[in-house]
This record gives C-alpha cells, sequence and structure tokens, in this order.
C-alpha cells in the first residue's frame, strides 16, 4: 500500500495526534468563541426589548394625566355649571384600563408584579432561575393565546365599526380593544428576555458550583 512506501516519521497526522491539553484547549477555544457570539446576538435582543419596555411605559404613562383633565372637567361641568359631560366618565374608564394594560412591560422590566416570596426568597438563585424560567412558559402560552384571542375581538369590532353604546358620546370601541394584544405582544417580548436571563444564571450558576477537573 501507499501508506507503506512512506518514510518513518512522515506518516499522516491527524488531530489524534495532538497532546489531549492542547486538542482540549482548542475545543474549548472553539466553543467559547461560539458562545461569545450567541451571547453578543442574545444581548442585541435584550437590549431592544428592555429599551421598548422602558420607553413605552414612560410614554403610556402619560395616559394618566389624560385621565385627570376628564375628571378635572366632569367636575368643573357638574358643580360648577351644573352642565354635567357625556363623555368624560367613559374617556376615564377607557384611560386608565389602557393604561394598566400598556405599561404591563415596564412593569415586569421593573420586577413589579406581584409574587409570593415565603418560600422563593428560601432558595438560592440557581434554584429560583430553573423555578422562574420553569413557570415563564406559563406566562408565554397564556400570553400568545390572549394575542390570538384579544387580535380578532378587536378586528371583529374594526369592521363592524363597533361604537359604545354605554353613553350618548358612542365612542368608537376598536382602537382600545387593539390596546390588549398591543399589551400583551410588550409583555410577552418582555417575559422572553426574562427567561433568557433566567437561562444565563441557570448556566453561570451551575459552571460555578461545578468542581473544577485535576490535571493529570
Amino acid at each position: 500500500p501507499v501508506i507503506d512506501q512512506l518514510p518513518a516519521g512522515e506518516g499522516v497526522k491527524t488531530n489524534s495526534s495532538l497532546p489531549p491539553s492542547r486538542f482540549s484547549s482548542a475545543r474549548q477555544a472553539e466553543r467559547a468563541e461560539v458562545s461569545k457570539m450567541e451571547n453578543h446576538s442574545e444581548s442585541r435582543f435584550i437590549r431592544a426589548v428592555e429599551w421598548l419596555s422602558l420607553w413605552s411605559g414612560k410614554t403610556f404613562a402619560w395616559l394618566i394625566l389624560g385621565m385627570v383633565g376628564a375628571l378635572l372637567i366632569e367636575v368643573v361641568m357638574r358643580y360648577v355649571f351644573s352642565a354635567p359631560t357625556n363623555w368624560a366618565y367613559e374617556a376615564t374608564t377607557m384611560l386608565y384600563g389602557s393604561y394598566c394594560l400598556l405599561v404591563g412591560a415596564y412593569t415586569h422590566l421593573n420586577k413589579g408584579h406581584i409574587r409570593m416570596d415565603v418560600l422563593y426568597d428560601r432558595f438560592t438563585p440557581r434554584t429560583r432561575a430553573k423555578m422562574d424560567f420553569a413557570t415563564g412558559w406559563l406566562a408565554v402560552g397564556f400570553l400568545g393565546v390572549l394575542i390570538w384571542v384579544s387580535l380578532k375581538f378587536a378586528v371583529a369590532s374594526w369592521r363592524m365599526g363597533e361604537y359604545s353604546s354605554a353613553t350618548t358620546w358612542q365612542v368608537p370601541m376598536y382602537p382600545f380593544k387593539f390596546t390588549i394584544p398591543l399589551a400583551a405582544f410588550l409583555l410577552l417580548l418582555q417575559q422572553i428576555v426574562v427567561m433568557i436571563r433566567n437561562f444565563r444564571e441557570m448556566k453561570t450558576a451551575g459552571s460555578a458550583d461545578a468542581v473544577p477537573e485535576k490535571e493529570s
């Protein structure tokens, strides 16, 4: 065979001829480079979503001023001029409902939602990250269904030209109904970011807890 005709010491070299320590170091360097590229892409997504959650919350918070203004007008018109409006009560209800929905992602970003901490705070950071990651899938499923159902609900309202019959104001309803899928979508994005951070914390805690191998 041809391989038998090669001079001694000039056989085909493969990666198996490398020392185990150098081969292991090369694989670790390759894995670190891949992990660095993945983390960079994840970090860009996280920064974009958190920026969106932050500024959506700061923007929609101004709805409170509109609600307060409508209430003030109603009080003045009712008790000073004895001429109550036909729109202030319904406007404040819709503005406050929209506000509560649309700042949900901002609240989640700042960890402002209510949680039961009786047992949660007793666990280690890695266990808490596992629990948040596992239960986060329930939130993702719920928000996905909410987006689908509420979007069909809002589109149907828009197509039929639905308006409110609660007062003589008869304001169109579909703009306010579209706030439901919009708010759910923003909250879903923020929930995905939270789960990415939980997964990272699980890996970081796992590597910190691992016992380093002894060099032979």
